[in-house]
């Protein structure tokens, strides 16, 4: 009697514990099929309107270009940090404060920047093979770009803030550009719009590992900003290479390698005096990505800055070296903050060679190329080619290795000085258009987007001149050499 009844009990037992294995497999296997279901509507949402995404990115490349920018910006808060302690600096006692938060965290967005290659990756392979671990890993390197964007940007946003209300507040501010100019206005108004974006994307990736998690898709919002935009409107009066005086090449090469050279392109821009330049591109490995215009070169004038500044040490120790004259990089980050022609340049090399089309040189062509796939879906590689044109980053590792190349030239200049403001070197010197992808659809959520400037192709500043200028009291010979290596004479 008593073996029946432990017989029986161990029968219960078995069978109470296949039931739960059965009623876990079902449940499991409904939940299997519910996310392959979402995968395959996650595949078309991504097809669409990806997120931290653009084909024909090198991510090898940008993961080691991005490298290199974070290791130049520790190099640089290790500078400050060290001046700091040695009571060298000339800043005023509230810049010091600023700058010893500012070393804590760096001014670049170096986690979101460590992440954008893991979600481009993760993207790219899951539009390869669309499975539920390929959606779970795309979704979690999405989700992880999001959040280091977020914080990033509002950590910015804060800093510029506190940078600029401990300025004289009796005084305006204003940084003037090669041909361009921006209150502190206009910059907070765009690193708000930045901490937004920020909010935006975190808001975004949440509701795309909603979905597919638990089914919840209400919450997206379906703009498919990457295929259902409007046509653009294309100008007539654009204008061509033959409206240009272009320089002969060893004056507007300026030293850099012919062979590295592209172009000339036509973009159209607030950075310069003129509003239409052209501009060759010149990349390479080391320096990366440099812009140039293709009809003028600017020059630093000593003189006019000394009288301008009579205490600048920097124009002294060139006028003592009888140098009264240095060629400047006018395509360079800290020319202006609207960086988004460097993402034109770029796109129109892009084109021009993938497609073997001659015809597009410039910025308009790059709208009517718009309208041409958008107008014909089913031509090969239309979308692939729209979510390009959308995000003009392809050449966005070249990009980050030129700011690398340029922020470690500005560590030289601020070991010469001993002086570093901090609302330069949060705004200027953090390319934000560029770091942050302010004009990449997938990167960029927002309707509003930055202003950049506030005022736009104003006239040159007295402190620089030009080629045309100089020649007329100068051979091509003689204005070859104003070509200075700076860093040599500040070392």
């Amino acid at each position: 009697m008593q073996k029946t009844m432990i017989r029986k009990k161990q029968r219960f037992i078995i069978l109470s514990i296949v039931s739960v294995v059965l009623f876990f497999s079902v449940g499991l296997s409904f939940i299997w099929k519910g996310l392959k279901v979402r995968t395959d509507f996650l595949l078309q949402i991504t097809l669409e309107d990806p997120l931290f995404y653009s084909p024909e990115v090198n991510v090898g490349a940008l993961k080691q270009h991005i490298a290199t920018l974070i290791h130049t910006e520790d190099l640089l808060m290790q500078d400050i940090k060290y001046r700091i302690k040695q009571k060298s600096l000339t800043n005023i006692d509230s810049e010091i404060d600023m700058l010893k938060k500012i070393v804590l965290y760096g001014f670049l967005p170096a986690s979101y920047l460590q992440q954008l290659p893991n979600a481009i990756e993760k993207t790219d392979i899951f539009l390869e093979k669309p499975t539920v671990i390929n959606a779970f890993r795309m979704l979690g390197a999405v989700h992880g770009a999001a959040r280091s964007y977020q914080k990033d940007s509002t950590r910015l946003y804060d800093f510029v803030t506190e940078a600029n209300a401990i300025r004289d507040p009796s005084s305006s501010f204003t940084m003037d550009f090669l041909g361009s100019r921006v209150n502190d206005t206009t910059l907070l108004e765009d690193l708000h719009l930045v901490k937004k974006n920020g909010d935006q994307l975190l808001k975004e990736s949440r509701s795309r590992f909603s979905c597919f998690l638990r089914g919840i898709c209400e919450t997206i919002v379906q703009k498919n900003r990457a295929i259902t935009f409007t046509l653009k409107n294309t100008l007539t009066s654009f204008p061509t290479l033959h409206d240009f005086d272009l320089l002969q090449d060893d004056i507007v090469n300026g030293g850099l390698d012919q062979a590295q050279r592209v172009g000339p392109y036509i973009i159209k821009s607030g950075c310069f005096p003129q509003v239409y330049v052209p501009m060759y591109i010149f990349r390479d490995n080391d320096y990366g990505f440099i812009a140039k215009q293709a009809d003028e070169n600017y020059y630093l004038d000593f003189k006019a800055l000394i009288q301008q500044s009579p205490q600048n040490q920097y124009a002294k120790l060139f006028l003592d070296h009888g140098i009264e004259f240095d060629d400047q990089p006018e395509g360079a980050e800290y020319r202006c903050l609207d960086l988004r022609y460097w993402g034109d340049l770029a796109t129109i090399d892009y084109f021009r060679k993938t497609l073997n089309r001659d015809d597009i040189i410039s910025s308009d062509d790059l709208d009517m190329l718009i309208n041409e796939f958008k107008g014909n879906m089913d031509v090969k590689n239309s979308k692939k080619y729209l979510h390009i044109l959308n995000n003009r980053i392809t050449d966005l590792p070249f990009m980050l290795a030129f700011i690398a190349d340029s922020l470690n030239f500005h560590r030289t200049v601020f070991l010469y000085s001993n002086n570093i403001t901090p609302l330069h070197l949060l705004s200027v010197r953090s390319a934000y258009s560029i770091t942050y992808n302010t004009f990449s659809r997938s990167i960029w959520r927002l309707d509003d987007v930055p202003r950049y400037l506030s005022e736009k192709n104003t006239p040159l500043s007295p402190i620089y001149t030009t080629y045309h200028q100089l020649r007329r009291s100068y051979s091509d010979e003689e204005i070859r050499a104003f070509d200075v290596n700076v860093a040599e004479y500040l070392e």
